[in-house]
């Protein structure tokens, strides 16, 4: 196969890999954003009476807007502020009989219901007034695993954990009573974490009252919270996705260090190191991801162990740096970042190949020695060389009075070309002691 057709399938599997891997991480991060600049928003169902004015979704008593947006696991943020008594319900993961609804009620607390074929069961609070009237704010619902994660103004207000009535909907807001509610913004994205902020009174208050109830102690819940499993566990599904295409993203960088890098070392025997370690590192940062204690054992395991392997050429430790890369970014559920920055680093990488593409490209290196001064006759065995080689030149000569030795840089196209090569140097003397170091391979 020639060079310009390997090149030419590196890059159509990177293709494939980017357009499939970013389709699947756009459905990964399903996010959308909306400012409601429009009076018509895109997407959006707008119902009893509802409308967008000054650049706000304004709902009223009886009225509601939809999104039949697919939502489960993610982020949702609504910045908005009412007026008025009455109820705010913000349903997310809405599909037929089921939901998860945030309820902003009279005195300003929230309420979290799910609702499983049709009916409506509590399964957080805020434990008292959260929400102030006529005051702007910035509802943060953040799902993961099951567990819910409901910010005001970046404080955590309220936590719950459900049973999923389904694993994605629509987004609805409503309105009853004599409440007013101008939304400014709606945004949010699936595969969210959940906020690390710190809890307000209330939400103190509420997780005082469940570790009264008996789960545990202050001090226990702190060493679980610590050495424990967290709440952003690991998805097997996600997890094996992410090996497999750690694999594959790996094995095309190898490809494109093989063709294309200009290590004298043997490159399609190190190539495939990098599968291994984007795999490992993948596997990795899953695992301690999730566990601040995990993590510093890591640290602490790697100050340890000592890695003897020398790494000489700089061209090498780069291209690992960019598997390691590979395995962090995947580890991290970044998929569409982590393609579009191998398609990137190969991008550049191939520009320069093409940029330097009338040097010198070479895969053996052929030595010649011969005992005496004047042995190796340079124009004869260039001339024995050039027509099996596609590229030759002379790297070393070396003549003492015990010997004579002449170096040359080649490329051969196949086994065939090197073994007629061979012979000619053979019929010119037999006495050469010949040698033949391989740099990346025959084709």
């Amino acid at each position: 196969m020639s060079r310009i057709r390997r090149a030419a399938l590196v890059l159509l599997a990177l293709a494939v890999v980017l357009t499939v891997g970013a389709a699947g991480a756009a459905a990964q991060t399903a996010g959308f954003e909306e400012g409601f600049d429009s009076p018509e928003p895109a997407g959006w169902e707008l119902m009893g009476g509802a409308a967008v004015e000054d650049g706000s979704l304004v709902l009223r008593g009886g009225q509601a807007a939809f999104l039949p947006q697919g939502w489960g696991d993610g982020r949702l943020q609504v910045t908005f502020e009412y007026r008025g008594t009455g109820l705010l319900l913000i349903s997310y993961a809405v599909a037929e009989e089921s939901r998860y609804s945030l309820l902003l009620i009279d005195d300003g607390a929230l309420v979290l219901q799910q609702v499983a074929a049709g009916q409506p069961a509590e399964i957080g609070t805020s434990g008292g007034p959260v929400a102030t009237e006529a005051t702007p704010m910035t509802l943060t619902v953040s799902v993961t695993s099951g567990e819910h994660t409901v910010a005001l103004d970046g404080q955590t207000v309220l936590r719950a954990t459900g049973s999923a009535p389904g694993d994605g909907g629509g987004l609805e807001i409503r309105v009853e009573g004599e409440r007013e509610v101008r939304i400014d913004s709606v945004g949010g994205e699936s595969g969210g974490a959940p906020p690390n902020e710190p809890t307000t009174a209330a939400a103190a208050a509420t997780t005082t009252t469940a570790a009264a109830a008996g789960d545990s102690s202050g001090l226990g819940d702190l060493l679980d919270d610590f050495f424990g499993v967290q709440a952003d566990n690991v998805n097997i599904g996600e997890f094996a996705l992410n090996l497999a295409l750690a694999a594959l993203l790996a094995f095309i960088l190898g490809r494109a260090y093989v063709l294309w890098g200009s290590a004298l070392a043997n490159r399609r025997r190190f190539a495939p190191n990098f599968v291994l370690v984007a795999v490992t590192t993948t596997f990795i940062i899953l695992v301690v991801r999730s566990s601040v204690a995990l993590s510093l054992g890591l640290v602490g395991a790697l100050s340890i162990v000592r890695f003897r392997a020398a790494i000489k050429d700089p061209e090498e430790l780069a291209y690992m740096f960019l598997a390691v890369g590979i395995g962090i970014g995947l580890g991290d559920n970044q998929r569409l970042i982590t393609i579009l920055a191998l398609a990137a680093a190969i991008a550049v990488i191939g520009l320069r190949r093409l940029l330097r593409r009338r040097e010198v490209d070479f895969n053996l290196h052929i030595s010649l020695a011969a005992d005496g001064p004047g042995a190796v006759d340079l124009t004869a065995a260039t001339a024995a060389l050039q027509p099996h080689c596609s590229r030759l030149r002379l790297s070393r000569y070396d003549e003492s009075p015990t010997g004579t030795e002449a170096a040359f840089l080649a490329e051969f196209r196949d086994a065939d070309a090197l073994h007629r090569a061979r012979e000619a140097l053979r019929r010119l003397d037999p006495g050469l002691a010949l040698t033949f170091l391989d740099d990346k391979g025959l084709a």
